[in-house]
């Protein structure tokens, strides 16, 4: 009676086991990395702001992966809550990034992931011109005009130099930004 006891209780661990890896295996995703060269590296806050046409504080409402030429990119749909440079009409603006979340895949550029809905960000933007798409931006650098809004602390995170993560408050780099446009 024991002995039996003991298989069953061993059968069901084995399957409770199998559930469980595959239950992860299913809901995980493989991350890949594209290395980009970048085209333009920028040094401050002050580069960045005169290589932009948009700086805007952003909310990111929709991500909508796709591929051209197999590349893989992401149209993120954002709501523009301030601008601090440039004029966005209808208070929306689209923002073209490299990589995305394509057949279970997630693609990064130089290991920065595309925006995800409902982040906050103050981006820095330059308008695109390609095949992909009309009136899409694209972040300045790459990844280095992409200031993600962390709220617990009401400050942004960049890796501007991609020499480690500069941390700023959201009203520093906003004096930043102003500075900029009064100097100019």
């Amino acid at each position: 009676m024991i002995k039996k006891i003991n298989i069953t209780l061993f059968i069901l661990l084995i399957i409770s086991v199998l559930c469980y890896f595959t239950v992860i295996q299913g809901k995980s995703e493989t991350k890949v990395d594209i290395s980009l060269s970048i085209a333009k590296a920028y040094e401050n806050i002050d580069e960045l702001a005169n290589d932009s046409e948009v700086i805007a504080q952003v909310i990111i409402r929709e991500t909508s992966p796709m591929t051209y030429l197999d590349v893989p990119f992401t149209i993120s749909e954002a709501d523009v809550k301030k601008t601090y440079k440039g004029t966005v009409l209808d208070k929306s603006i689209q923002i073209l990034e490299t990589g995305g979340l394509i057949n279970n895949i997630q693609f990064s550029a130089n290991g920065h992931e595309v925006f995800r809905n409902n982040e906050q960000a103050v981006v820095f933007l330059k308008k695109y011109e390609g095949p992909i798409g009309e009136n899409l931006y694209m972040i300045a650098g790459i990844y280095q005009g992409k200031f993600k809004l962390d709220n617990d602390t009401n400050s942004t995170i960049n890796p501007i130099n991609n020499a480690g993560n500069m941390k700023l408050e959201l009203s520093e780099l906003e004096n930043q930004i102003n500075e900029n446009s009064t100097t100019k």
